[in-house]
């Protein structure tokens, strides 16, 4: 057994076992006198703890003991958007801060990005859309509602890219300079997703929309996609994927 001691945790390389292949990586805590081992347990795509207490060895789900999910985010900061027509201008924040501020009148305007799915995504889950934004009036009423038109394909020319979704998102406009994340229920993408997939999508704003009745700029901090990891990471560069894959 060969090991890298970082105090009270240790990466193996070269251990067997239930679920554990030669190779895959492993986690040894010594928490007190219990030795514990945490893996990842590729056939069931889930992490798993044994220890030992006296003379009985417990095999643990450890998903299951942090309520069945962890998630992770996919960044797009709003100054990573790229712009085209209809672009939002940077406007003054506050101080000497400049954001992209979406018209709150009379015109829709837009920004545009795209995801690479990583290497650590769970089988057949569902990520979700949020939008982190502010605003600057100290009086505010109404809306704003965020619209996110994606399309979403496979690599290795497994999958060409389909007609676009639009997902859409209304949130009360709080306090001045508030920082507000938007629900992530309302923009579940239902795509089966998989590992160097590629979203390619657009943010934009309406305001002659019914629903979006907040009168002001709404400044975009970023567009974020929560999703579910289920490993580090997966043994191979490219496809077929041993594990990962949403398909």
């Amino acid at each position: 057994m060969t090991y890298i001691d970082r105090s009270r945790y240790r990466i193996l390389d070269s251990i067997s076992g239930p679920g554990l292949h030669p190779g895959e990586i492993a986690v040894y805590h010594v928490d007190g006198q219990s030795p514990v081992l945490y893996f990842w347990d590729h056939v069931n795509s889930t992490w798993r703890k044994v220890h030992k207490d006296g003379d009985v060895i417990t095999v643990e789900n450890i998903l299951m003991e942090s309520g069945s999910q962890l998630f992770q985010d996919y960044l797009v900061p709003a100054f990573s958007l790229r712009q085209g027509s209809s672009a939002p201008d940077l406007e003054n924040l506050r101080d000497g801060l400049y954001m992209s501020a979406f018209n709150g009148t009379t015109t829709m305007e837009q920004s545009f990005f795209s995801i690479h799915i990583l290497h650590d995504i769970r089988n057949s889950t569902n990520p979700t859309f949020h939008v982190h934004w502010t605003h600057k009036n100290a009086s505010p009423t109404g809306s704003v509602k965020w619209n996110i038109e994606y399309t979403y394909a496979h690599g290795y020319e497994l999958q060409a890219y389909p007609e676009t979704t639009i997902l859409s998102t209304t949130e009360t406009a709080g306090a001045q300079y508030e920082h507000h994340i938007t629900n992530d229920d309302d923009m579940i993408i239902t795509d089966e997703l998989m590992v160097d997939g590629q979203i390619i999508g657009r943010i934009y704003r309406d305001p002659t929309d019914v629903a979006d009745t907040f009168a002001d700029d709404a400044f975009l901090i970023g567009v974020d996609m929560h999703y579910e990891i289920g490993q580090w990471g997966t043994p191979e560069r490219n496809q077929p994927f041993s594990y990962g894959n949403a398909v």
